[in-house]
């Protein structure tokens, strides 16, 4: 089993939200289902927040690199 523990701090959850619409694969909605039931996130929106900030910290240490 891995353990994930993140270093999202409390100043990152509390921007300004705005909402959107996403379209989103069946099976990511299942697995995003599956943490939330298992207490990893409160909604489906807090999951997608996490996804987004901690792929903006990868991306900014270089971790994640698209390529063009």
């Amino acid at each position: 089993m891995i353990k994930f523990r993140s270093n999202i701090t409390r100043q990152d959850q509390e921007l300004v939200r705005i909402r959107m619409t996403v379209s989103v694969d069946p099976e990511l909605v299942k697995f995003l289902d599956q943490c939330i039931e298992r207490g990893y996130f409160a909604d489906r929106s807090h999951g997608v927040r996490f996804a987004l900030i901690m792929l903006k910290k990868m991306m900014e240490k270089g971790e994640i690199v698209f390529k063009l």
